[in-house]
């Protein structure tokens, strides 16, 4: 039992070392975003958001060493960045753009 105990404990260690918690924002002068595209899994699927109201933010978990990016287009100056969860449990930046009406960022997870 004690050796099944161990085995689950490592397993669980391990997993949750492996994901980390992304956090993306988009802000600006522009109210609303056009189109707003997203890094939504670890499998590197992406999703995209119309029409959203400014500033955004939303989270996803990661695998570490995932390949992450933001991508937005507004009818006026914007910024994204993306935060990925430091081993303090803060954020810190990792990548962020300005743009004119678009901007992206990309960065990889660790």
């Amino acid at each position: 039992v004690k050796v099944v105990m161990l085995v689950l404990f490592l397993i669980f260690f391990a997993c949750s070392k492996g994901t980390l918690k992304v956090k993306y924002e988009v802000s600006g002068k522009a109210t609303k975003a056009t189109a707003i595209e997203y890094t939504a899994s670890s499998s590197g699927e992406r999703s995209i958001v119309f029409n959203a109201s400014l500033p955004w933010t939303y989270q996803v978990l990661v695998d570490r060493g995932d390949t992450i990016y933001l991508g937005a287009l507004a009818g006026d100056s914007i910024c994204v960045k993306i935060y990925v969860e430091n081993i303090f449990g803060g954020f810190d930046l990792k990548a962020q753009d300005w743009g004119d009406n678009s901007a992206e960022a990309r960065c990889i997870a660790e």
